[in-house]
């Protein structure tokens, strides 16, 4: 009687846990329902957002980057920030923008902060992440190692500290598109990166289908 409790409990509970409990898997085998776990999780992540929805709008908020004391990410805190986000009733979150402070964050850091963020959203909300930096080439790194841990779009401004123009500004779009099939979403902050997307390279840039919105 008792065994045949655990495992009608087991099976309400793995369509919550899914493959979020590492110890799931071994528990479920004990009482030979690893097959069920594994459909399960298969259809979870089959059915976990990948891209940004069409109509992507709402409240989207830039998530600040809790730090600890050694100046390392506070991930208890982010997470316990992003779930809080997220109850809040949020359509979505931005992590590594000015306010994540990403461009004081190493490669290392930024890539904590998303992996968090992406775990902690398990799917419910979309995750754009900035991938801010100077250089295409270092663009291109931040937005194939976003693309990996599995965000749903990309925020890029235009490259900076040496003055370029509006051609390759697009230029830097369109290597970046290229390169990353995920949503774009253009950021214009020419008080940090000392260059303006200009409207026109903006309706340049939607015409080419290279951005999907703009901050």
């Amino acid at each position: 009687m008792q065994e045949l409790e655990h495992k009608a409990i087991a099976k309400r509970a793995i369509e919550d846990i899914v493959h979020l409990v590492p110890a799931a898997p071994a528990l479920l085998a004990q009482w030979n329902y690893q097959w069920k776990f594994e459909e399960l999780r298969n259809e979870k992540r089959a059915n976990i957002m990948t891209r940004l929805p069409e109509q992507f709008s709402g409240i989207v908020p830039p998530v600040c980057t809790p730090f600890t004391e050694e100046f390392e990410i506070d991930v208890e805190s982010l997470q316990r920030l992003i779930e809080f986000l997220i109850h809040a009733g949020v359509h979505g979150l931005f992590v590594l923008g000015s306010t994540s402070e990403t461009v004081f964050l190493t490669d290392e850091q930024r890539a904590k902060v998303i992996d968090v963020a992406v775990k902690s959203a398990a799917g419910r909300i979309p995750v754009v992440a900035g991938v801010i930096d100077m250089t295409t080439a270092r663009v291109l790194e931040h937005a194939r190692a976003a693309y990996k841990a599995g965000v749903n779009g990309l925020v890029l401004t235009a490259p900076f500290y040496t003055r370029i123009g509006q051609d390759e500004i697009l230029e830097h779009f369109r290597m970046v598109k290229e390169a990353v099939d995920l949503p774009l979403i253009a950021y214009d902050i020419p008080a940090a990166v000392h260059t303006k997307i200009e409207s026109q390279t903006i309706l340049h840039m939607a015409h080419e289908r290279l951005i999907a919105g703009v901050k």
